[in-house]
């Protein structure tokens, strides 16, 4: 949802990789979305990095930060285990 970044990283991307990203604006807390993100490309990796990281918002709204990074990762989690055979890596403790 761009909440945590801007369109124009994709440029940047490109100019790095040689290569235009796929870009699709969606919320990851939105489970459908997410479903059909899934079925409209052949994904078989994920990397997630679009976790709330300021601490500033997070101290002034604590349960939002919080609902909007789990509800996300548990999302994501549910539909990449629905959608695609693949293991998931932890890294740290959940």
């Amino acid at each position: 949802n761009l909440s945590n970044s801007k369109v124009s990283v994709l440029e940047s991307i490109e100019k790095i990789c040689g290569i235009k990203p796929s870009f699709e604006c969606i919320d990851l807390t939105s489970h459908q979305q997410l479903q059909e993100l899934f079925t409209a490309y052949p994904i078989n990796s994920v990397i997630h990095l679009a976790g709330e990281k300021s601490v500033s918002s997070s101290v002034i709204n604590p349960l939002s930060t919080y609902n909007n990074n789990t509800l996300s990762l548990l999302n994501l989690l549910n539909v990449m285990q629905v959608m695609i055979y693949m293991q998931v890596i932890r890294i740290g403790k959940l």
